[in-house]
């Protein structure tokens, strides 16, 4: 991470503002210390970038120019990120919490009912579906 702030410090604009940073997620820490080191942070979808080659590239070929070309093209449309808000950050967590718990439930659930014996039907229309040759 340290890494990573030194060279963009040593990229700084001409006016001594940071570059703008354009990365595929929304997430994670390593947007989280761009954020709060003050960057702007775009979150780029793959897809856009890869249609962007697609309409402006002849030869398929991939090189840096050609990327840094279509990124920069492709942020005069994006929005930037913002810091999310304490409010925000314990939702995600609150949120995330549910999902591994509804997941772990529907887990524990599943397993009690393929360990349960079977029950038998006591209805004889029933018990001849289960019992005659398909």
């Amino acid at each position: 991470m340290r890494r990573a702030h030194q060279a963009a410090d040593r990229a700084r604009g001409h006016a001594g503002h940071p570059l703008p940073v354009a990365i595929e997620t929304a997430r994670g820490l390593l947007v989280a210390c761009l954020l709060a080191s003050g960057r702007q942070v775009f979150a780029i979808n793959p897809l856009a970038v890869a249609g962007y080659h697609d309409r402006h590239s002849v030869a398929r070929k991939k090189s840096n120019v050609i990327d840094a070309t279509a990124l920069a093209n492709i942020l005069a449309a994006y929005r930037a990120l913002s810091a999310d808000t304490k409010s925000a950050q314990a939702i995600a967590v609150l949120a995330s919490r549910m999902r591994s718990e509804t997941g772990h439930q529907a887990h524990n659930k599943l397993r009690s009912q393929l360990a349960s014996p079977t029950r038998r039907s006591s209805s004889p229309a029933q018990t001849t579906l289960i019992i005659s040759p398909p």
